[in-house]
């Protein structure tokens, strides 16, 4: 997730609400990702899963994710653009858990903490030195409060759960095939060729019904 703070990069730590439609790209830093409300979806070098409160994933860098929010979802992304300022064995731990296990789920302890740390960056969005503060914190606690959860990998199949919710949330709009695709963090021939062999019917069909 990209943030444009002009030639100063993204800010160390940043609380974010992720948009609804699917958004795709890479970046040249590791950066740590953590559910805070609501659900989110995420696919990190081909390897999918859903994010909750107290979930998150390591997304290493030049790694190409797709990320999206169901319904309201907001996440901790924490940025390390200036390698530099980290202890190495810090980075290499994190980029090997993000090799090993792309997704972790965080125990009640450090959630509390993370809870009363974004409760503080809301209330100062501005802060530059909250937002490192918060950063080094999470990094530091990070490796002895987490355990990996299961990857959801892509078996071919499209989550049609996931189709539903998309209609039903954007029933009073027009809704195009290539909405229905990102929804799923897929392409539109793809997801087309997918959806008539899964349903039998079209996209277009599918909605009308």
């Amino acid at each position: 997730m990209k943030n444009n703070n002009g030639l100063n990069g993204p800010k160390p730590a940043q609380v974010m609400t992720l948009p609804s439609e699917m958004n795709n790209h890479d970046h040249e830093y590791t950066q740590i990702v953590i559910g805070l409300n609501g659900q989110a979806e995420f696919d990190v070098a081909g390897v999918g899963n859903f994010i909750g409160p107290g979930q998150g994933c390591v997304v290493t860098a030049s790694s190409q994710h797709a990320f999206g929010g169901i319904g309201k979802s907001d996440i901790l992304v924490l940025n390390m653009p200036m390698m530099s300022e980290y202890d190495p064995l810090v980075l290499q731990k994190l980029n090997e858990l993000g090799k090993k296990d792309i997704y972790f789920q965080l125990d009640s302890q450090i959630q509390q903490l993370i809870a009363m740390l974004v409760s503080e960056i809301r209330n100062s969005p501005t802060d530059e030195l909250l937002s490192r503060a918060c950063n080094d914190t999470v990094i530091a606690l990070l490796q002895r409060h987490l355990k990996s959860f299961q990857a959801l990998q892509k078996d071919g199949r499209l989550d049609m759960d996931a189709v539903d919710r998309y209609i039903e949330q954007h029933l009073s709009h027009k809704i195009t095939v290539t909405q229905l695709a990102g929804s799923v963090f897929l392409g539109e021939s793809q997801f087309h060729m997918l959806f008539k062999e899964q349903t039998g019917v079209t996209p277009h069909q599918y909605v009308l019904g």
